[in-house]
């Protein structure tokens, strides 16, 4: 255990770095530059290059937040609660039935994409120059085949905000529907992630706990929303109008949301969605606590964030880029082609249903901390490590630079047709 004056000087040079990273940022963003480049991914450079910069000149203080991160890893948490909560409080359910359809495809082309890539992982790891998984016995192979499938199906909620945001679509019926179905898909990740881990450290695959993990899991998540969306609207019904009181309301009840699901054993980020979920369900009473949060979560949750993923990514093991190139296009194209043609079923543009594959297949944040659980828990390779890390961030990228392109030449996928979502 590393003496207590030397580790806070560590925590303080990190700090003093994201600041410096938050910074520099927000200078180059207000001039021409900005718009040749998504703006979290000047973000997620400008933490991995400050980072290799203090590893440079501060080696021993930079080692020792890599060997003892909990700080590190407390505020990139913090960071991604402040930016994904908001998030996910945008959505509403009240008409939801006028195009339960498209929501329900996109679902399902998630889905679909799942167990396609689950039943294809085996040739992928049967030919691959380098596994991407851990070569271990046969009974817990399923478990590692299950992890690169979740890293096929994962979709990012915080990412695609951002996105859809700087693009003026955070609004429109397309991106309500991204972000709908984007938090049901995300919550059936780590529920089958759990079940991942339960399979690996048990030595094989147990239908009974798996189904009881299922099940206890929709069960936890329908109890939190069944009583947190009733005593967040009867709270806020009695608050007098207030825009700060409004704002630390919003703050209690999302946190005291995540904090129940972390308690009762749900991950860390179905926590997150469902303290959106809560504290959004009572927006009609609170709009402006909301607003102010949702500022809050531009200015620096956001930021903050993206700048820990670039702090987070760690190239010095030579991985092996050809298998990071392989695991990039098999699994883009698995996600992207279901999603088209799940979507396509409802007779929409076909430019549109592609638009809607390319858009869920933004891996992002979640498919960040997919990598970053699998590797800690010995689940996937450094390969494996590497190829989520980067296809998390690319296929962000590639969602940007297409949605951009396609309001550049004057095709807005589904408009602002049936906002109330």
């Amino acid at each position: 255990m590393p003496q207590i004056p030397e580790y806070l000087n560590a925590f303080a040079i990190m700090l003093s770095a994201i600041a410096l990273c938050w910074g520099l940022c927000r200078m180059c963003l207000k001039g021409p530059q900005s718009a040749l480049l998504p703006d979290f991914l000047l973000y997620i450079c400008a933490g991995f290059l400050v980072k290799t910069v203090c590893g440079t000149f501060f080696p021993d203080s930079m080692a020792l937040l890599t060997k003892q991160n909990d700080s590190f890893v407390a505020i990139q948490f913090v960071a991604l609660f402040f930016f994904m909560m908001p998030s996910c409080a945008n959505l509403r359910f009240e008409g939801l039935g006028s195009h339960a359809k498209e929501v329900g495809s996109l679902v399902t082309g998630c889905v679909l994409a799942f167990f396609l890539a689950l039943l294809s992982a085996p040739a992928i790891a049967k030919f691959a120059p380098d596994p991407l998984f851990v070569d271990t016995d046969e009974h817990t192979r399923f478990a590692h085949f299950l992890v690169l499938s979740l890293g096929t199906m994962v979709t990012s909620i915080p990412f695609l905000t951002k996105i859809l945001l700087s693009n003026g679509l955070l609004k429109s019926r397309f991106g309500k529907s991204l972000l709908l179905s984007a938090c049901i898909v995300d919550v059936v990740v780590w529920i089958i992630f759990s079940i991942a881990l339960s399979i690996s450290s048990s030595g094989g695959a147990d239908i009974g706990t798996a189904g009881w993990q299922i099940l206890r899991a929709i069960a936890l998540i329908g109890l939190t929303l069944g009583i947190g969306i009733p005593l967040a609207r009867w709270g806020a019904a009695a608050l007098q109008r207030n825009g700060w009181l409004d704002f630390l309301f919003a703050l209690v009840v999302a946190g005291g949301t995540l904090a129940f699901t972390m308690l009762v054993g749900l991950e860390p980020i179905v926590g997150m969605v469902l303290a959106g979920l809560v504290a959004g369900s009572a927006r009609d009473h609170i709009a402006e606590g909301l607003d102010r949060l949702e500022k809050l979560a531009a200015t620096f949750g956001a930021p903050v964030y993206f700048i820990c993923v670039g702090f987070s990514i760690n190239l010095t093991t030579t991985p092996n880029f050809a298998m990071i190139v392989v695991f990039l296009l098999w699994t883009s194209a698995v996600k992207i082609g279901s999603v088209a043609v799940t979507t396509g079923f409802l007779r929409q543009p076909s430019w549109s249903s592609l638009g809607f594959g390319i858009a869920m297949n933004t891996r992002g944040g979640p498919g960040l901390v997919l990598a970053a659980a699998s590797y800690s828990a010995g689940l996937v390779s450094i390969t494996g490590f590497m190829a989520l890390t980067l296809t998390s961030i690319l296929t962000a990228v590639m969602t940007d630079l297409y949605l951009r392109s396609e309001l550049r030449n004057g095709r807005v996928p589904l408009p602002h047709q049936g906002n109330k979502l």
